[in-house]
């Protein structure tokens, strides 16, 4: 392990994980005058600048302007000629998230936060080691964001800290469909790498996070169809919202089965070949009738996400997790272990608080 001065004199605080829970945390213990290092595997800012919130909204953001222009003879403005130049539009969400990472990475440097890069793992109550991280396929999300500790990953550094806060977020979650795992299934992160516009798309699950790839692929000139296994879209939220939405999608061409899941998907014959391969998506009623076939060329599953916890070894510091991976917190955000906390969406957002300890 490389000789690092971190580990000389413990930490008053160590945050793992950068996202919107971990960075402000992290700055805010460094206004105090608490010695704090943060460990992040990729740039900072979490899921939310790199994977979701934001990247999310900036191609939304291009998706209306496009709808706009086609429009404009309604608003007395003609524009001939309009059209997508997709990567344009990628290129330009990277530069949006680049622009929020880097600012972000300016406030930990400004504030004195010292920055390791890499996987935390806990060897102790009150220490982490952080190692390189590995490659994680194109359906788990983002190259590094969801990325494993490297089989042979050396440590880099070795953090002892007073008081620790455990902040590394969440992923997506697949489905134990068959085929799952097929080329052309991806998760709501990885559907930021495609290279094209994919020509169909099935979407498995009508969250917010469905809805918004569907409404964006549908501007783009995708056919898109939405299976959700519930009775309205945006299940988590009020029902005539839902059902708000299904007169939306529909109007705009979106197929919608509600009350419908996703039984199997296989390889469309004839569907190899350099690009994403066609698939075959089965779908029927939640007790197996009324199965339907539909051929599409890209899968997105988009049902929830579960904790970032595996590999973070936090039986060694002592912090318990339920059978699922989420972490046991109090109304205070703390942990079985003395010392370390766990934020955002380290627990499920149904927690039902106990009394603190």
């Amino acid at each position: 392990m490389p000789d690092d001065p971190a580990r000389q004199e413990p930490f008053d605080l160590v945050v793992v994980g950068g996202g919107p829970g971990g960075y402000p945390a992290a700055i805010r213990a460094a206004q105090l005058g608490l010695k704090t290092a943060l460990v992040e595997k990729e740039r900072p800012g979490g899921v939310c600048l790199n994977w979701g919130c934001i990247p999310t909204k900036a191609m939304l953001r291009s998706a209306d302007v496009l709808e706009t222009m086609r429009h404009g003879a309604d608003y007395g403005v003609l524009a001939e000629n309009v059209r997508l130049d997709y990567p344009a539009v990628v290129r330009r969400k990277e530069r949006v998230t680049k622009t929020l990472t880097d600012g972000v990475a300016s406030l930990l440097k400004a504030n004195g936060v010292t920055v390791v890069n890499g996987h935390a793992r806990f060897v102790g109550p009150k220490t982490v080691e952080v190692v390189p991280v590995g490659d994680a396929p194109l359906g788990a999300g983002g190259p590094l964001y969801n990325a494993p500790p490297a089989p042979d990953g050396r440590p880099v550094a070795s953090l002892e800290g007073r008081n620790l806060i455990v902040a590394t977020g969440s992923t997506p979650v697949l489905l134990p469909i068959p085929g799952i795992d097929l080329p052309g299934v991806v998760t709501s992160d990885g559907a930021f790498l495609l290279g094209e516009v994919p020509r169909r798309i099935v979407i498995i699950g009508a969250s917010a996070v469905g809805a918004e790839w569907a409404t964006m692929f549908n501007a783009f000139g995708s056919e898109v169809t939405m299976v959700e296994l519930l009775p309205t879209l945006l299940p988590a939220e009020d029902e005539d919202m839902g059902r708000t939405l299904a007169r939306s999608f529909a109007k705009r061409g979106i197929k919608v089965q509600t009350g419908r899941t996703v039984s199997e998907i296989a390889q469309a014959a004839g569907g190899k070949g350099q690009q994403a391969a066609a698939l075959r998506v089965t779908i029927t009623d939640p007790d197996g009738q009324r199965p339907e076939q539909v051929e599409t060329d890209v899968v997105l599953v988009g049902v929830g996400r579960r904790p970032n916890t595996s590999g973070l070894d936090l039986e060694r510091a002592g912090v318990a997790t339920d059978q699922r991976g989420w972490v046991e917190v109090d109304d205070q955000l703390r942990t079985s272990a003395p010392g370390v906390h766990a934020i955002g969406d380290m627990w499920p957002a149904t927690r039902v608080w106990s009394r603190p300890r």
